[in-house]
């Protein structure tokens, strides 16, 4: 091999050093452009658009970077009579449409949603999730026919959300403190109580606004009472 050649191969083999480096830099911490931020990974408790969270980890409120882990994302499975799985895929229809990364949060945290075997509705507040995995949404029982208007499609949109919201708080904890706590070992304080069920209202006040919920669904909002 000539000089020439010599010098013209090692130029490209440099190049190719270069060009491997920044791809693998790139898979290692992959940054996303603001208007593509999903919340499940970027979230701020009071506007979490803002992309001011990061798995717990401040970073660049214009930026994101994906999470190390999250649980899902998960086919949700809808269990229940007819009536219940046409009503809970009118409501993830309704986010699927409307705001897509919102959908994307709950098929993350959810792996399933369930509707007792008599009678379901959310009338008092919220459904509920076993958090533990897979996380299971269920809904609260309540009075026949609550569930007869397309504002009630936007509030049970809203629970999922909620609920993916208490799902998402729990496994964040739970991934960076894995060498700590077992799944069922998470303190409630991490996900829920106070600070969950504040953080979570925060986040489900944004999507009833997102979804374009009229005035009694806040009232409603505003009137649960706090459990804890």
């Amino acid at each position: 091999m000539g000089r020439k050649s010599l010098i013209i191969f090692l130029g490209i083999l440099v190049l190719l050093i270069i060009f491997f480096g920044f791809w693998s830099s790139n898979q290692e911490s992959e940054i996303i452009n603001k208007s593509q931020c999903l919340p499940n990974w970027c979230f701020d408790s009071l506007n979490w658009s803002e992309c001011a969270q990061v798995g717990g980890r401040q970073t660049d409120s214009y930026l994101c970077v994906n999470p190390v882990k999250i649980p899902g994302p998960f086919d949700i499975s809808i269990i229940g009579d007819g009536d219940c799985i046409k009503k809970t895929n009118q409501a993830l229809d309704l986010l699927k449409e409307k705001s897509p990364s919102d959908y994307v949060y709950v098929t993350n945290y959810i792996h399933t949603i369930e509707c007792p075997e008599d009678i379901y509705s959310i009338n008092s507040g919220l459904g509920g999730i076993k958090i533990q995995y897979p996380p299971r949404f269920y809904f609260n029982k309540g009075e026949e026919g609550y569930y007869n208007s397309e504002q009630d499609t936007i509030w049970f949109a809203s629970a999922f959300v909620h609920e993916a919201c208490h799902s998402n708080l729990y496994y964040n904890y739970f991934f960076e403190n894995q060498e700590v706590y077992t799944d069922s070992q998470v303190p409630m304080e991490a996900y829920s109580l106070e600070y969950g069920e504040h953080y979570c209202q925060d986040v489900q006040y944004e999507i009833l606004k997102k979804l374009g919920a009229e005035g009694y669904n806040f009232d409603h909002f505003h009137d649960v009472d706090n459990w804890w």
